[in-house]
């Protein structure tokens, strides 16, 4: 039997036998195991992941050296999207936010937040968001030429993918449905 396959059934043993929240604690780390190696070997790139709870992280190394990180957490009271230097106040009316962090050295960062809608309407969104990211530097972009300075979910034309972007290289981005938004703030490095 391989060394590899003896230690599997020990962990496995380990997981099984294992009380509540020490059973539990095994299986995060079998699992982030197993998931290390089944990346390491498809892709040849060193993978380090970490779990605790509803949160998720994992760092991904090729064999260059170049890194890409990202974090995943889901909490029930996010009330801002915070980084890059940026504290934007999430619009009410949002719950059950899941937000996930990205950083690639060297290339770039990405925050993205989804939410339950829940008590909200696209007018009142859009208003309160507008606000937020005007104070904090943004500019809306009319993608679509219509001639508004600000997002119009009553225009009969409207898309529900509004784009917003700040004079240092950043883009925040907002993808609207009736029952769930998705909020992003980007830099790419250039």
């Amino acid at each position: 039997m391989r060394y590899s396959t003896f230690i599997l059934f020990i962990l496995l043993a380990s997981v099984l036998s294992g009380c509540g929240g020490i059973r539990r604690n095994l299986q995060e780390r079998a699992a982030e195991a197993v998931t290390e190696t089944i990346i390491e070997q498809a892709t040849g790139a060193e993978i380090e992941i970490d779990t605790d709870g509803e949160a998720v992280s994992y760092t991904v190394e090729d064999e260059d050296g170049n890194q890409f990180s990202v974090s995943s957490e889901v909490e029930t009271d996010i009330d801002a999207i915070e980084g890059m230097g940026f504290v934007i106040a999430v619009p009410s009316g949002l719950s059950s936010g899941y937000v996930q962090q990205m950083t690639v050295e060297g290339d770039g960062e990405l925050i993205t937040a989804t939410f339950d809608v829940v008590d909200t309407s696209a007018e009142l969104f859009f208003a309160e968001l507008h606000a937020e990211l005007v104070t904090a530097g943004f500019v809306y972009l009319d993608m679509f030429d219509t001639e508004k300075e600000v997002p119009d979910p009553s225009a009969e034309n409207f898309l529900p993918f509004v784009t917003y972007e700040h004079p240092d290289g950043y883009n925040f981005t907002v993808l609207w449905g009736d029952d769930t938004t998705i909020l992003s703030l980007t830099k790419m490095e250039a």
